[in-house]
């Protein structure tokens, strides 16, 4: 299976129906500086977690070589906000290379993301360890 198939099967996809809800995040929650990354523009996400939490950017041309690809796991946040104001700033932050299918390298870096003090639905655990456990084919 290739990384674009596997991409597709993982768990916890975002039903279409809610696409909506992810398009308010990157148009309404993220400043023009991170719309301006590749990060910020949704066009650029293979998958969306249905929590709306998690993205898988996919990048054409790795290291400027033609016909490559990479994927890169991206942590959404949004602004906490207090008595209807925005306290700080929604991010997409870039967490690393994903599905890159060195087993070592894939297990340890979503370990590392994981041991972060993240508090994860049991759905996003799923779908970190499908991500964990990608094999090269």
């Amino acid at each position: 299976m290739n990384k674009s198939e596997y991409v597709k099967s993982l768990p916890g996809k975002l039903p279409e129906e809610r696409r909506k809800e992810i398009e308010d995040f990157f148009d309404n929650e993220l400043s023009a500086g991170a719309k301006a990354k590749p990060t910020g523009d949704l066009n650029n996400y293979a998958f969306i977690h249905k929590n709306l939490g998690w993205g898988i950017l996919r990048t054409e041309g790795k290291y400027g070589l033609e016909n490559t690809e990479s994927y890169q796991l991206v942590k959404f946040s949004t602004a906490s906000k207090f008595l209807g104001m925005k306290m700080g700033i929604s991010t997409a932050g870039n967490l690393g290379e994903v599905l890159t299918g060195d087993e070592i390298q894939d297990v340890n870096s979503i370990k590392g993301i994981t041991s972060v003090s993240f508090s994860l639905t049991d759905s996003e655990k799923e779908f970190l360890e499908a991500l964990k456990n990608y094999k090269f084919l």
